[in-house]
């Protein structure tokens, strides 16, 4: 809208004059009309009405169309956020059509939106609450007042603290328009759960972008998805805003969920190609050629091939090695396997030929049969990941699934303990993975403590394509 320049038409509608029609120079007489195409509309900021002005039947650019509720000029168009009645005229020099009433409604649902980049936080005065004020799809935040609704409190960049634990109900304002309330609950530190458990429908999904896993969140048994925080963690750290996931791009993919700043464990969605995946099934016995195991995951690697994990029937307690010397056993070419330090050639790399029997660990595993190896700690926490169904809890009912499987296959079943891996942190100590809460990597286990033996359970890879 622009103000009206001319003084005598500011005089002319501040008068309230609505004829229309005037005489001009003897017995010529000129009219101007302003029809509309509909006499209501909704006050969303969107909805609008379309004016015609004629003089003598004919548009001129001469014309003005007036809003007299500010005296403000409008285009051919007018929209509103406020619910009222609005008066136009139209004006061409110095004549003036009759006053039409456009009666702007509340729309059912307010074309103001509010949303909240998290429903929980704690009540630290740190962790904060950010919000957004959208109008059809337009950021207006920065234009918005945010209030708190049961102390009628002002929000300072779009955001808020506390250190008082309660329910907080919040409003956005912006010319004339309400948005909807958006309620947040700040928990104090005691309240804060200690465990945050990121579950998924299923691990694996077809690479047709359609197929998909339906995420939730508990703390203990209470499903905390609504107010949480879900993030895509496989590169870097992004906010997704949907609890379904699906691709068409073959590769594993992690995420991770935050309630209050507390993080729960990350879980891998694997999404395959079923033309070369084919019948190999995690959780599902593979006994083929002499090798017998149960499948655990299916992954590609960095060149794009795609691998079956078998884990091994049994498990037994032993040390890692006898000696201290750093073997360098892990390689990087993008399959996670491991090196043989036994291997003469690969040997010459880390200095000669180490004994074999001096290596328990990576002996019982090659023991199993050609191609038997120890698995790397990323490969044991696929398995735990497997057989806790990505929870990472041991008390997962897959883990029950995954015992019986093995032991009515003449196998062990899992035990809540420690698993060596064939990853190195230096001369003297290697990596364990517990299979307990969360999976942690325990990085100062002594190669050769004979009295904290842990256990192994081999693992054998098939390539599929």
């Amino acid at each position: 809208m622009k103000r009206i320049l001319s003084i005598l038409s500011l005089f002319v509608l501040l008068a309230g004059i609505t004829a229309c029609e005037k005489n001009v120079g003897g017995d010529t007489e000129i009219s101007v009309t302003l029809s509309y195409d509909k006499d209501s509309i909704v006050a969303d900021g969107k909805d609008a009405v379309t004016f015609t002005a004629l003089v003598d039947g004919k548009e001129s650019s001469d014309t003005y169309i007036v809003c007299l509720n500010d005296n403000t000029t409008i285009d051919k168009t007018f929209t509103t956020t406020t619910a009222g009645e609005y008066k136009f005229i139209a004006i061409s020099n110095e004549l003036y059509s009759k006053e039409v009433t456009i009666t702007a409604t509340k729309p059912e649902v307010s074309p103001l939106t509010l949303t909240a980049d998290k429903n929980t936080i704690l009540a630290d005065g740190q962790n904060a609450v950010t919000f957004t004020v959208t109008l059809n799809n337009e950021d207006v935040t920065a234009q918005s007042t945010i209030s708190v609704v049961e102390s009628n409190e002002n929000l300072k960049n779009g955001s808020y603290t506390t250190t008082t634990s309660g329910t907080y109900t919040f409003r956005a304002k912006y010319e004339g328009l309400e948005s909807n309330d958006v309620t947040v609950t700040a928990i104090s530190a005691d309240e804060a759960p200690k465990k945050l458990t990121l579950k998924a429908t299923t691990l694996r999904i077809k690479n047709d972008g359609t197929e998909t896993t339906t995420f939730s969140v508990f703390v203990d048994d209470e499903d905390v998805t609504n107010s949480c925080e879900l993030f895509n963690v496989t590169t870097t750290k992004q906010k997704i805003t949907t609890t379904s996931f699906s691709s068409d791009v073959v590769g594993s993919y992690k995420f991770q969920a935050t309630y209050a700043s507390i993080e729960s464990n990350i879980l891998t969605i694997d999404v395959y190609d079923p033309a070369i995946v084919g019948d190999y099934m995690p959780c599902t016995l593979y006994d083929k050629d002499g090798v017998k195991g149960v499948i655990y995951a299916i992954k590609n690697d960095r060149q794009n091939n795609t691998w079956c994990y078998l884990m091994s029937l049994d498990e037994e307690d032993m040390i890692w090695s006898s000696e201290k010397f750093f073997c360098n056993c892990i390689n990087d070419k993008g399959a996670w396997n491991t090196y043989d330090p036994f291997d003469p050639e690969i040997a010459e790399q880390i200095g000669g030929v180490r004994d074999i029997n001096k290596y328990p660990a990576f002996k019982w595993c090659m023991d199993h049969g050609e191609d038997w190896f120890l698995p790397s700690s990323q490969e044991l926490h696929w398995m735990f990941e497997a057989i806790t169904n990505g929870s990472c809890d041991f008390n997962d009912p897959m883990v029950a699934v995954y015992n019986k499987l093995l032991v009515d296959n003449g196998g062990e079943p899992f035990c809540e303990t420690y698993y060596w891996s064939s990853n190195e942190v230096d001369e003297s100590t290697a990596e364990v993975v517990a299979f307990m809460e969360n999976s942690v990597v325990c990085l100062s286990c002594t190669k050769n403590d004979t009295q904290q033996p842990y256990s192994v359970r081999a693992a054998y890879r098939i390539k599929l394509n």
